[in-house]
């Protein structure tokens, strides 16, 4: 459990070794005898304070803060050898050290220094004043009471950052699951399916993926596999032996907190370290079609709202599914050839389910241009639609011809055209663009275009780099239109402005 860090810890300390010398730097005022010895003290009260200030303590674990407690025992050890303490309050200065421990330590840290505490004590009152004796009883008396109120404090302490990291996950729970529902309305089934096992990566698994289940053959699929899942990609499983086949048939959420012991594992699974699973059903029309996965490498406790954020996503990973057949049988019903269905009327290129299509298939290295008219409303306007719908035309004609072969062009959406350049870098990616531009301006168009390019990295979904194309798009139409720009990665815009 993480606690406060070393820094908080160490300057709650500077600060009371700070009140401790400004008491000293008090009875320094005061006439009596031990002006050495609290002269003594409080250097030990400066020093102690700078370094527990200034050192770099973060480098350290949050253990190493307890050696403060060494300057501690000295200066309440020798203010009472030298009388300074009332006997009745020295007790007390033990307390006092022990809540700090209690504040910044995990639970059990006050039992490890009650040793040195022990020693701290006793030994002031043994080489002290010459009458002085030590009670056993009080030792033990104020050992157990300052253990005791530390205990308790690093308990209730513990308890709130427990609370607090609880309502942290809830937060970022949500927010994933929202990012993911969102995507749901712009992106293709298949990317919403990778967009739920993305949600649970960025959830903080080790492993994610769609077990898809055949009933009839009696076994599951996994698909979309991420992180240590990717060890089962491409293999068919019993679901008689698996938790899959626990949660299709219970139609329940499952957790497997000791997955390595359970009594129906998959070989597979088991050997690619998995710890922790977690099941959760995906419907489609009432039936378990699917089930969303979740892996750990380490065991521990899956809390509530960590299942309720997984069962969102598997809803929505279930739209997607229900979406994907729906659009099938639409296409089945219109007598379509899959030609048609994927085919945009005007322009003849690829129409948004082609553009989701290539957004499914998107490796890392390829590059992704959104192209938009500039201002395509202004032609409407002041031409008529049949101007602007034979400029469409135009310009997709023009870019499809003009593209290098294993190259893509399909019509992402009113004015929007999205480009596919497979294996190509942002500075090839830029020629292409540069070419076209050039080549466009040349016909004397009614309209300029703008565009922004991306390139798919690693861990990114297709929808991150579509994201990162429309801004650069948007920053290109900021900087005056008619120009490109690359995704923000730090590289100058490119204006091919002539």
């Amino acid at each position: 459990m993480v606690r406060s860090q070393p820094n908080a810890a160490a300057r709650h300390a500077a600060v009371l070794f700070a009140i401790s010398g400004v008491l000293a730097l008090v009875d320094l005022l005061v006439p009596g005898p031990h002006h050495l010895v609290i002269l003594g003290l409080g250097a030990i009260d400066v020093v102690a304070a700078g370094l527990a200030f200034f050192l770099p303590w973060s480098r350290w674990a949050p253990s190493a803060t307890l050696v403060l407690c060494l300057p501690a025992l000295a200066v309440i050890g020798g203010a009472n050898n030298a009388g300074l303490l009332p006997e009745r309050a020295y007790g007390m200065f033990f307390v006092v050290l022990f809540v700090w421990i209690g504040v910044h330590h995990p639970p059990g840290t006050a039992f490890k220094v009650v040793p040195a505490a022990v020693v701290g004590f006793a030994l002031p009152i043994l080489l002290g004043r010459l009458h002085a004796s030590l009670d056993p009883r009080a030792v033990i008396l104020v050992m157990v009471i300052s253990c005791l109120v530390a205990e308790i404090v690093s308990r209730i302490v513990a308890q709130s950052v427990r609370e607090r990291q609880r309502a942290e996950r809830a937060a970022d729970s949500l927010r994933i699951v929202g990012a993911a529902i969102a995507a749901a309305r712009h992106l293709s089934p298949e990317a919403v399916l990778d967009g739920a096992v993305d949600g649970v990566m960025a959830l903080g698994y080790d492993g994610a993926n769609i077990a898809v289940i055949d009933e009839d053959a009696g076994v599951f699929e996994p698909v979309h596999t991420r992180g240590i899942s990717q060890a089962m990609a491409g293999g068919a499983y019993s679901l008689a032996d698996s938790l899959t086949g626990r949660v299709w048939e219970s139609d329940q959420a499952i957790i497997a907190s000791d997955y390595q012991n359970e009594s129906r594992t998959v070989e597979a699974i088991r050997a690619s370290g998995v710890a922790t699973v977690v099941g959760v059903p995906i419907h489609d029309n009432g039936r378990v079609s699917a089930v969303l996965m979740a892996a750990l490498g380490a065991c521990r406790a899956i809390l509530p709202e960590e299942v309720e954020a997984l069962k969102l996503l598997a809803d929505g990973a279930a739209g997607a599914l229900a979406s994907a057949r729906a659009f099938q049988r639409q296409v089945e019903r219109a007598g379509l050839s899959a030609s048609d269905a994927l085919t945009d009327d005007l322009t003849g290129l690829g129409n948004r389910r082609r553009s989701r299509q290539i957004l499914e298939s998107l490796s890392v290295g390829d590059c992704l241009v959104l192209i938009d008219l500039d201002r395509f409303k202004s032609v409407n306007d002041t031409r008529g639609h049949s101007a602007g719908d034979r400029l469409l035309s135009d310009l997709a004609e023009y870019i499809a011809s003009r593209l290098r072969k294993p190259d893509s062009v399909v019509r992402h959406g009113g004015e929007e055209f999205l480009l596919h350049l497979p294996g190509t870098t942002l500075a090839e990616a830029g020629d292409v663009l540069g070419r076209l531009m050039a080549g466009w301006r040349d016909r004397g168009p009614v309209a300029t275009f703008s565009a922004g390019v991306a390139r798919h990295r690693e861990g990114d979904s297709s929808g991150t780099t579509l994201e990162r194309a429309d801004q650069a798009c948007y920053r290109a139409k900021d900087l005056g239109r008619n120009r490109f720009c690359y995704e923000d990665l730090g590289e100058e815009v490119l204006s091919p402005v002539g």
